[in-house]
C-alpha cells in the first residue's frame, strides 16, 4: 500500500574530534597534549521508513562510518616539541527518526453512477472524503520520562530511633499504558487509563539516629515499579486534533527498605503503597489511529508504614517511609 520504504544510502560524513593525553615519563612534570581536527570519511547505511500518513513518517536506520585511523599533531603544553599521534576508529550507528513531508496530499475522487435508460452512466466526479476522526475508542501505547521527589525513612517505637534522609532524588520512569476514551461532543472527552511503569529510583543514605551518640549506618530505599488507574476529562480543539486533559485516580508503588544498624541487625522488607494521583497532559493526534502526548503527574505517596522482623532475631521493627513523587513523561498511543 506504498507505506513502507526500504532504502540504502552512501556518502560522506564529517566529524570533529578532540584528543587529550597526559604523560610524565621522567617525573619532571606532566606533558599534556591537546589537539583537535575535523575528519571526513565515507559512510554506507540502510534503513526502513513507514509512512504514518501523507505527511508524517518514522524510520529505523543503521550506518557505518569509515573514520579509520587519522593523525593528530601539535605541541605539548609544557614545551615546544612537536608531537604526532594516530587515533580514531570506525563508527556504527543505529538510530530512530521521524520526518514531516511538506506539500499537499493527493486528492482522491469517486464517480457517482446513476441508471439512465437501463444503463449505468457517470454523471459527476467529486472528492472522496475521509471519515472524520475523533477520540472515541480503545488505545494502547508506550511512555517514558523522569520521576523525582523527596524520600525519607524514620524508625518508630524505639528509644533511639533511626532516621534516613534520602534527599530529592530522581530516575527514569517508563512503561505501558492502556485505556479508553469517549468523545461526548465536538468539545468534551472522557476516559479511563491504566499505566504500569518501571523506575530506577534507588536512594542511598547514611543513618543518623536522633540520638547524637550514634555513628552513621547505611540504608537504601528503592521504588522499582508503580502502577496507576485514573479517570480523564478533556477538551478537544484545533480541528479535533489536540486534547488538553486532566486526570485523577490511584497509584500503587512498591517500596523496598533495607537498613544495616550494625551487629547483624539487618532490616529488609517491602511495602505496596497506595496513594492518590493528579495530573494534566496534552495529546496530539497525527492520524485517526496514532497520537503523541506529554504529561505531568503528582503522586501523593506521603508517609507509609513498613514493618517486619530483623534477619538476626525476631524483634519487630517499624519504619515510616516514602515521599510524594513528580513525574514528567512523553508517550505515544495507537487507537484501535
Amino acid at each position: 500500500q506504498n507505506k513502507l520504504l526500504v532504502y540504502g544510502k552512501g556518502g560522506f560524513a564529517v566529524g570533529y574530534f578532540n584528543l587529550q593525553t597526559t604523560e610524565d615519563p621522567q617525573g619532571s612534570g606532566p606533558d599534556e597534549f591537546d589537539s583537535n581536527r575535523v575528519i571526513a570519511a565515507g559512510l554506507v547505511g540502510g534503513g526502513i521508513e513507514y509512512a504514518i500518513n501523507c505527511h508524517w513518517s518514522a524510520k529505523l536506520e543503521y550506518d557505518h562510518i569509515f573514520f579509520g585511523s587519522e593523525p593528530f599533531a601539535g605541541s605539548e603544553t609544557n614545551n615546544t616539541a612537536e608531537k604526532a599521534l594516530r587515533s580514531g576508529g570506525d563508527q556504527d550507528l543505529i538510530k530512530f527518526g521521524i520526518n514531516y513531508r511538506f506539500g499537499g496530499a493527493e486528492n482522491k475522487t469517486m464517480d457517482a453512477v446513476q441508471r439512465v435508460d437501463g444503463k449505468d452512466a457517470k454523471v459527476m466526479s467529486q472528492p472522496m472524503m475521509a471519515p472524520p476522526c475523533n477520540w472515541t475508542g480503545w488505545y494502547a501505547g508506550l511512555h517514558g520520562g523522569y520521576v523525582w521527589g523527596e524520600a525519607s525513612a524514620i524508625e518508630l517505637n524505639d528509644s533511639f530511633p533511626s532516621a534516613y534522609d534520602f534527599g530529592n532524588n530522581g530516575g527514569f520512569y517508563g512503561g505501558l499504558q492502556f485505556g479508553y476514551n469517549r468523545q461526548l461532543t465536538s468539545l468534551f472527552v472522557l476516559g479511563v487509563e491504566a499505566e504500569f511503569s518501571g523506575t530506577t529510583l534507588d536512594n542511598s543514605a547514611p543513618n543518623f539516629r536522633l540520638s547524637k551518640q550514634s555513628t552513621p549506618e547505611p540504608g537504601t530505599l528503592s521504588n522499582p515499579w508503580t502502577g496507576t488507574l485514573a479517570a480523564k476529562a478533556g477538551v478537544a480543539f484545533w480541528q479535533n486534533k489536540m486534547l488538553l486533559y486532566g486526570k485523577g485516580g490511584l497509584a500503587v508503588g512498591q517500596f523496598d527498605l533495607s537498613t544495616n544498624q550494625g551487629g547483624g541487625d539487618i532490616f529488609d522488607h517491602s511495602l505496596a503503597a497506595v496513594a492518590p494521583l493528579a495530573g494534566v497532559g496534552l495529546e496530539y493526534a497525527f492520524t485517526c489511529h496514532w497520537s503523541a502526548k506529554i504529561e505531568y503527574d503528582h503522586i501523593f505517596f506521603g508517609s507509609q508504614p513498613i514493618a517486619g522482623p530483623e534477619t538476626n532475631n525476631t524483634d519487630e521493627k517499624a519504619f515510616r517511609v516514602g515521599g510524594d513523587q513528580n513525574v514528567v513523561q512523553a508517550g505515544i498511543n495507537y487507537k484501535f
